[in-house]
Order: C-alpha cells, then sequence, then structure tokens
C-alpha cells in the first residue's frame, strides 16, 4: 500500500527569498574580510622585508618572530571567517528551495559566529585579573636602580624602529572593523527572518490528509481474516406460531423413550379452525412425526408399542366382564323362542322316547328342566 500523498510545498514567501539574499550577501562581506585580512598579512611581511633590508644585521630571532605573529594573526582571522562563507554559501540554495536541515544548519552558523565574537571580545577582559595579579608583588622593584629608557638595558632595536617607521595605514584597521560589524547585522537579519511564521510554514509543510480507511485496517498492515460477528443460529429466529406445542426433543441415551412417538407431533393435524401451515427450510412436513428423526436410544429403550396400556375406567363390581353384554332378542319372537342346548335345528318332541337319551321329554304340566329353555307353552 502506498504512503499517503504529501501535501504541495505552499509558494515561496518573500521573508525566505529577502533572507536568501541577505545570506548570499553575508557570505560576500565574509569573503571580503578575508581578502583584506590577507593583503594585511602580505603588506606587513613586504614591511618587514624592508627593514631588514635596511638593517642587515637585524637579529634573526626579532625577524622570526615578526614573521610568526604576523601568520598567526592572519590564520586566526581568515580561517574563521573562511569556513564561515563557506557554510553560508552551501546552505543558501537548499535554503530557498525549503530545506529545513540547512536552514537549522544557518541557525548553528550564526550561533557560532556570535559565540565566536563575544569569545574575542572577551579575550582581552580574561587577561585584566592576571595583570593586575601580576603587579601587586613588587617588593623586589627598586626605581632608584632603574637606569630608563637612556640606559644600556634599554637600547632601541634598530631593526624594530625601521619596521614601525613604515607605519600602519589606519584604513585597513577600518574597513575591517565595518567588515565585521555588517556581518553580524547581516547573520541576525537573516535569523529573524527565517523565524517568522511565514518562513516555519514554507519549512515544514502540512502533510495532507489520511484517506479513509475501513474499520480495524490501516494503510501498510494486510487485512486480517474476517470472521463472523457472532455465532451462528442453531434455531430460526423469532417464536413459533401460537397454539402449536414446541417440538420434542430427543431423550439422551439412558432414559426411556415415549412408546409412541407420533404423539410429538411438531404440528397437530390441521383443521379448519387452525391457521395456515407456515414450513421452513427446517421445520418437518405436517402431519409428520419425530419417529424417523428420533435416533437410537440405546439397548434400554422400549420398544414401540410396548409399553403399559392405557388403566380402564372405574368399574362397579356387578358389571359384566367385557364382552359378555346382554344379547338383543329377535324381532318378532316370544320367549324361549329359541331352542336351548342341542335342539337347535330340530323339532320339539323329536327325541322323545329315543334309547339313548339321558333327557327326556319334559313334563307337559311343568316348566321346563332346561335353565336355558323357557317356559314351554302345552
Amino acid at each position: 500500500m502506498t504512503s499517503p500523498a504529501v501535501a504541495a510545498r505552499p509558494t515561496r514567501p518573500a521573508v525566505v527569498t529577502v533572507a536568501f539574499w541577505l545570506q548570499i550577501a553575508t557570505v560576500a562581506v565574509l569573503l571580503a574580510v578575508v581578502g583584506l585580512v590577507v593583503f594585511a598579512a602580505v603588506r606587513y611581511n613586504a614591511q618587514i622585508d624592508e627593514a631588514l633590508r635596511r638593517v642587515p644585521d637585524a637579529d634573526p630571532v626579532e625577524v622570526s618572530d615578526e614573521r610568526s605573529g604576523n601568520i598567526f594573526a592572519t590564520t586566526t582571522l581568515g580561517v574563521p571567517a573562511l569556513l564561515l562563507a563557506a557554510w553560508l554559501a552551501a546552505t543558501a540554495l537548499p535554503l530557498r528551495s525549503g530545506s529545513n536541515p540547512a536552514r537549522i544548519l544557518v541557525f548553528v552558523a550564526a550561533g557560532a559566529q556570535l559565540l565566536l565574537c563575544l569569545a574575542q571580545g572577551c579575550g582581552g577582559l580574561l587577561l585584566i585579573p592576571l595583570m593586575l595579579a601580576s603587579g601587586i608583588d613588587d617588593s623586589g622593584y627598586d626605581p632608584a636602580l632603574d637606569s630608563g629608557p637612556g640606559g644600556a638595558d634599554w637600547e632601541q632595536s634598530r631593526f624594530l624602529d625601521a619596521l614601525y617607521d613604515q607605519g600602519d595605514p589606519e584604513a585597513i584597521f577600518a574597513f575591517g572593523g565595518i567588515g565585521v560589524a555588517l556581518v553580524l547585522a547581516l547573520t541576525l537579519a537573516v535569523m529573524v527572518l527565517l523565524l517568522l511564521p511565514d518562513s516555519g510554514r514554507y519549512f515544514r509543510p502540512a502533510s495532507a490528509a489520511l484517506p479513509p480507511v475501513p474499520y480495524g485496517y490501516w494503510p501498510g498492515h494486510p487485512a486480517a481474516a474476517y470472521y463472523p460477528s457472532g455465532y451462528p443460529a442453531a434455531y430460526p429466529s423469532g417464536y413459533p406460531a401460537a397454539g402449536y406445542p414446541p417440538a420434542a426433543m430427543p431423550s439422551p441415551p439412558g432414559y426411556p423413550v415415549c412408546p409412541d412417538p407420533g404423539l410429538h407431533l411438531a404440528y397437530p393435524p390441521a383443521g379448519p379452525w387452525a391457521p395456515a401451515q407456515q414450513g421452513g427450510p427446517w421445520a418437518p412436513a405436517p402431519g409428520a412425526g419425530l419417529s424417523a428423526a428420533i435416533p437410537d436410544a440405546g439397548p434400554w429403550a422400549v420398544p414401540p408399542g410396548a409399553g403399559p396400556s392405557a388403566p380402564a375406567p372405574n368399574a362397579s363390581p356387578w358389571a359384566a366382564p367385557p364382552g359378555a353384554g346382554l344379547s338383543a332378542p329377535a324381532p318378532g319372537a316370544g320367549p324361549s323362542a329359541v331352542p336351548a342346548g342341542d335342539d337347535v335345528g330340530k323339532p320339539a318332541g323329536a327325541d322323545a322316547g329315543v334309547p339313548g337319551r339321558d333327557d327326556a321329554a319334559p313334563d307337559a304340566g311343568g316348566p321346563s328342566a332346561n335353565p336355558g329353555g323357557g317356559t314351554s307353552i302345552g
């Protein structure tokens, strides 16, 4: 994924342009100061040669000391100015282009320049305590023994007289002082211009707003695997229709199962008063029991149809046994219309007088001895 686009840099403000040209002017003044220092060193070295020509027998130590002092002064003044000029020149173009590191380097150079000037100005003040400390102990000095300038100890060097008689042009020192002051003023002006709010917005442009990203993701990171929120619904949402009992749940192993699973129908038989059946992919067909969906209950399950039968209703002790009720007589038949025993299908008195029969004909004058026969009419 690509990084967010950076906002376009604003137009360079006028203060940055002015600071750029002031920095270029500072570089020019510093180079001029360096040139002035080099010119003064070359001129002083020429004066040493002129004094040596006038005094051929000059002390070589004095000549060497003057030349060494000239080199030291030139290096002390010229090298820092040259380094500062190179520093500011290297950061001028990047500063104009809006480089914030170049702006920071300009601040560092300006601070170093101010510290250097303060060190050079305060260096002379540090010598005052040393001079005072050296003049306190004067117990060994006797003014009466001082021979004065006219004595043998004060013999003037002809080489130094010839060197200093040539004179030093005061214009060189004046130009040098003006150059240093101008460099300080220009450097302070550049710092002030670069610290203005317009310059700050130019060197630190605001970043563009980040594009909107989906929740849970961030640019630069791969999208995580998607997981559904929540758990899948095990049952259809909502409640079953009013008036229908809930579906029977299968019994766990080890418990008896109802012998008649048809009693636990998911839906009762539809009638004229029942609402329309609203089936779904999870509901069984109307009228279908759950016997097909009940799993095996285990070896302890009771076989279907082998359960206890429904208890009979309370019976009276005088009630007839089941299946032994009174038979209704045939229509049109009187009492004892049906012969009893073996007389069924035979006319009355057919076996009278037949040997081998234990039962004789009944007395015509009395009732029949057969309990199932009824009363016969003679």
